[in-house]
């Protein structure tokens, strides 16, 4: 049988449908001692897609199928919401293979009234937005068949539908030469064991040792209809996504949630993702002496603390429920973290985090303030007991916000898509943090950012941008119109020399700016132009002229009107000191 090594985030810019008759999957070999370990999304769209979305055009070329009445409504009979545990690959455009194994899947098994068995979650990777009931009918023994049905549909842009189907592929490799061929078995009847109560387990020959693949897999496939001059025939083709090592068990564990008395509080979480510092709002609810903490917003769990004097202690390996977004359960891990160098590309040398799972994480606890901090981490992880992760946490500080003057952290440049006459846009792709320098959070509603074009600050005007309401040089955090978003935005030609980024923030009055981050469109090189913020703490407050009654302690931060000792205050345009005792 064959190995296989993979890469979970490779940019491998490939077609989406590869056919059976060719080999479908390349060896991909993770840099030495990198933790290849964060997911990735099944839904996000990319940025080409995106383009051919709003440009009214279609995404890929697209299967024809011929539509097979699937099971959409749940079948009567008793449900078992279980843990499925699978090998697997598969395949995404931007991201080349991935590697699709878990102990966390979720699968549904029921005990249909007439005799059969119904599941649903056998291909969770393959993107579509319905998954049908897939029925196994019974067979001899404990063996169940699953003949070959849909398992589900997506819908494209123009409302066509294209329905895929499950059925058993044919794994073959050459060992000699090394070509590798799978392709839709002659039989595509696939057998699973069902020992009851919802428990099902793959027969031996589609078992394997970890890394193999065994000759026979699942998967879904597709139907392509040839049209006159197409080198592949009419026919079902496999859809890059195979399963393995199938086997399920009864998902009995609960999560932690505070009682429906308790009073939910927003709090300021900090934290470092490799050198990086962020900063988010999150719930935070204390009882008694538990403290709960709603890290991760895509599972109904929350992280449980407990409070040991001037501590709270976070246990490790938490369940925190279902994740629709990854497709997998969720649990939260404790950990230490290790930022290392990577020098598999001597050119491009970069730092990466590497977790290791510990009993637990101790944070250091002010009672009075509730404040809490911690050198160590919490992972939210899809595997019960490895690092798999979606978000993780490190270096975590939590406490009641207080708005402040915060210089933004300066804007990170993703790609750039040159002027393509077909969309008639170019596309610059970004990341914005709504974190201060310093790691302060801060208030979306403040936060907004600059585009420089060419040397020259670009006004977004309503002629080319018709969904705004007035001409714009400065976009507000959280836009959401045709061509401006805050991750990404359109021009409608070709700069001549570069494009730059410049975050802006308000925070307590003050305007603060980022540096300009430049990308040069000819030599696609980032440069960082440094920006000096003459309204810098102390100084600052000779802008707030038309605000009198704002305090500020003696570092130029505002504090409460009610706050004693050694205080500043603006009056007249001037700075002068007071006491209040």
């Amino acid at each position: 049988m064959k190995k296989f090594t993979l890469v979970t985030l490779v940019a491998l810019m490939a077609t989406t449908l590869t056919f059976a008759q060719g080999s479908l999957r390349s060896q991909l070999t993770a840099p030495q001692g990198i933790q290849m370990n964060q997911r990735v999304a099944k839904r996000d769209m990319t940025a080409q897609q995106r383009h051919q979305m709003m440009m009214g055009q279609k995404p890929a070329a697209t299967a024809k199928a011929p539509r097979r009445a699937g099971i959409e409504a749940q079948p009567e009979g008793t449900a078992y919401e279980l843990f499925a545990s699978y090998s697997g690959l598969f395949y995404n455009w931007l991201y080349g293979w991935s590697d699709a194994t878990t102990d966390a899947g979720k699968m549904t098994v029921i005990e249909g009234t007439d005799g059969n068995i119904y599941i649903q979650g056998l291909t969770p990777n393959a993107g579509l937005d319905v998954y049908y009931w897939v029925k196994a009918e019974r067979a001899e023994g404990d063996t169940v068949v699953i003949r070959q049905q849909p398992t589900g549909y997506y819908e494209d842009f123009y409302g066509g539908v294209h329905e895929y189907e499950i059925a058993r592929i044919a794994y073959e490799y050459d060992e000699a030469t090394e070509a590798e061929n799978i392709h839709v078995a002659d039989n595509p009847d696939i057998k699973l064991l069902y020992k009851g109560n919802g428990v099902l387990e793959s027969i031996d020959e589609m078992k394997a040792e970890a890394g193999d693949v065994p000759p026979y897999i699942y998967g879904s496939v597709y139907w392509y209809e040839a049209e006159e001059g197409d080198d592949y025939e009419s026919g079902y083709y496999t859809n890059n996504e195979y399963y393995w090592n199938l086997s399920t068990k009864i998902n009995d564990e609960k999560y932690f949630e505070p009682s429906a008395d308790a009073t939910i509080e927003q709090m300021i979480v900090t934290y470092k993702n490799v050198n990086s510092l962020n900063s988010q709002m999150i719930d935070v609810a204390f009882e008694d002496d538990a403290v709960y903490l709603k890290l991760y917003t895509r599972t109904p769990g929350w992280v449980k603390g407990r409070i040991e004097g001037d501590k709270v202690v976070v246990d490790n390996q938490q369940y925190l429920g279902y994740d629709e977004y990854y497709g997998t359960f969720e649990w939260a891990h404790t950990a230490t973290v290790e930022t290392l160098l990577d020098e598999s590309d001597p050119e491009n040398p970069s730092y990466y985090d590497y977790g290791t799972i510990t009993d637990q994480t101790v944070f250091d606890y002010n009672a009075e303030t509730r404040e809490m901090s911690t050198t160590a981490a919490i992972y939210i992880d899809g595997k019960r007991d490895a690092i798999y992760y979606a978000a993780y946490f490190n270096e975590i500080n939590i406490k009641y916000f207080v708005e402040t003057p915060a210089v933004p952290a300066d804007p990170e440049i993703d790609y750039w898509w040159e002027y393509d006459e077909s969309y008639e846009s170019a596309e610059l792709d970004f990341y914005i943090n709504a974190t201060g320098v310093n790691g302060e959070y801060l208030l979306p509603e403040k936060l907004s950012y600059m585009v420089y074009v060419d040397n020259e600050p670009f006004i977004f005007e309503t002629a080319e941008y018709e969904d705004l309401e007035e001409d714009l040089e400065e976009i507000p955090y959280g836009t959401s119109v045709y061509g401006i978003r805050s991750n990404y935005l359109l021009l409608f030609f070709q700069p001549a020399e570069n494009v730059g980024l410049q975050t802006i923030y308000r925070g307590s009055g003050v305007e603060m700016r980022s540096n300009i981050v430049w990308y040069n469109v000819n030599t696609g090189e980032t440069t960082v132009e440094p920006y000096e913020n003459i309204t810098v703490g102390v100084r600052g407050i000779t802008e707030l002229r038309s605000d009198a009654s704002r305090v500020f302690d003696l570092q130029g931060r505002s504090v409460k009107a009610g706050a004693r000792g050694l205080l500043l205050m603006n009056r007249d345009g001037r700075m002068v000191k007071v006491v209040r005792k």
